[in-house]
């Protein structure tokens, strides 16, 4: 409400400057919306001086809102506005894996998910890469007997998953 009260004075301050300020008998007439550049505001004038300038400020800008929700799988984005039109966006950082599962490397470089180590999540995600090299596999018994895991997000280059990786996990009813 500030911003939209500041932008008004603003506007009224160029009307009244307009009428009051003549350039060799000219009176400046600026326009009713906001130009703008990366760092600035301004109402650009509409006559012959077209390099007058009125209200130039700094743009303000409000909080960051999400614009893309990112995903373990792909980054997301933020936008925040001024009131004048001018925008900034921003990547988010994709959702990484669950904290604590355990990894072994295999013979051809990549890794397979080994144990649920020190993890204490209920939803799990397998990341996609581990030392950025690919997860491409769970091992038997993981997650044996978890009763408290909900929900496993594996990525699409898991080709693999071992036998009883998921036995007896009672409250399990999401696998992506």
């Amino acid at each position: 409400m500030k911003k939209i009260l500041a932008v008004l004075f603003c506007l009224s301050l160029t009307v009244l400057a307009g009428s009051l300020t003549a350039c060799q008998q000219h009176e400046h007439s600026f326009a009713e919306t906001l130009s703008y550049n990366e760092t600035e505001h301004w109402f650009a004038a509409t006559c012959e001086h077209t390099e007058e300038k009125s209200c130039l400020s700094f743009h303000t800008f409000g909080e960051w809102q999400t614009v893309i929700e990112p995903t373990y799988e792909a980054k997301g984005e933020e936008k925040r506005s001024c009131v004048c039109g001018y925008y900034q966006t921003r990547e988010m950082d994709s959702i990484p894996g669950s904290v604590g599962l355990q990894y072994v490397e295999t013979a051809d470089g990549t890794y397979v998910v080994s144990g649920i180590g020190t993890c204490t999540d209920t939803d799990v995600i397998i990341p996609k890469t581990h030392n950025d090299k690919a997860v491409t596999g769970i091992e038997p018994d993981v997650f044996w007997k978890r009763g408290s895991l909900r929900s496993v997000v594996i990525p699409g280059g898991v080709t693999s998953i071992g036998e009883w990786a998921f036995h007896d996990c009672t409250s399990l009813t999401s696998v992506v």
